[in-house]
């Protein structure tokens, strides 16, 4: 998958048009990628908000739902990388709007460099 997504992003960055491409990738630090791309976002949920949705969701005693949250790479490693940083601790309309906000800002640092444009690129 590495190689096939190098190739994909080589091939668009050739391209003579301005356009962002956005990797989705939960695993992209832990695999070793972030070598392929220009920003990290990390979206992160405290270690507590973690466990609480674990147990809610999937059914799982707190236990269990701590040792799946240890066996993560912690958020300080991930948040160390990151260019920008979306706290998911809220509600979905306060990550929604955190993330819009965080990516009005992207398309406001990239025109200054190029000819990006908020029509160019929705989230």
């Amino acid at each position: 998958i590495r190689a096939r997504l190098a190739v994909e992003l080589t091939r668009h960055r050739a391209a003579s048009v301005e356009s962002v491409i956005v990797v989705e990738a939960a695993l992209l630090l832990e695999a070793g990628w972030d070598d392929l791309v220009d920003e990290i976002w990390v979206s992160y949920v405290s270690p507590d908000v973690a466990r609480q949705r674990l147990m809610l969701r999937n059914q799982l005693s707190e236990d269990e739902a701590k040792q799946r949250i240890s066996a993560q790479l912690p958020n300080e490693q991930r948040l160390a990388k990151a260019t920008v940083q979306v706290c998911n601790d809220g509600s979905p309309d306060e990550y929604r709007a955190c993330v819009h906000k965080q990516w009005q800002q992207f398309v406001e640092r990239h025109k200054r460099t190029s000819n990006l444009s908020a029509g160019h690129c929705r989230l």
